[in-house]
């Protein structure tokens, strides 16, 4: 009887290290998930706060495709058009009429969309609009 109670043991403590093992095991699976999550959240924050200076002109003819000509040319644009002088950061064209620009603050996209009524008091740029940056998603919400 001592016998067998001794091999049963022996089995317990075979099944409990490995038990303890396989937690160990999830317990460094779930660390490692935990900091790859935090990594992915991080990396959405700065997207959206990078988003946050992204704005949409549309209706204006863009006739480069050279990125630094659309860059000055969106600031001169602004400038002659709404009287700011404001850095865009990077210009995009996005489209034949429609061009995605990044500026260098959040200040200097404040001040644009604030002023953007100023198109409209305009004839020949009564069709351009300044828009924000949106996700497919937030346009379709707004709809």
């Amino acid at each position: 009887m001592k016998v067998e109670l001794t091999g049963e043991i022996g089995q317990v403590k075979t099944e409990q290290r490995k038990y303890s093992e396989e937690m160990e095991k999830l317990k460094s699976e779930k660390e490692r998930l935990k900091k790859e999550n935090v990594e992915i959240k991080k990396e959405r924050l700065d997207k959206k706060r990078e988003k946050i200076t992204y704005i949409v002109l549309n209706g204006i003819n863009i006739e480069t495709e050279d990125n630094a000509g659309i860059e000055e040319s969106m600031e001169v644009f602004i400038k002659q058009r709404l009287g700011l002088s404001v850095q865009v950061k990077e210009a995009h064209k996005l489209g034949e009429k429609v061009c995605l620009i990044s500026l260098e603050s959040e200040l200097d996209k404040i001040e644009v969309m604030e002023n953007k009524y100023q198109l409209k008091n305009k004839n020949d740029t009564r069709a351009v609009y300044f828009n924000n940056d949106l996700t497919k998603q937030e346009r379709e919400m707004q709809i």
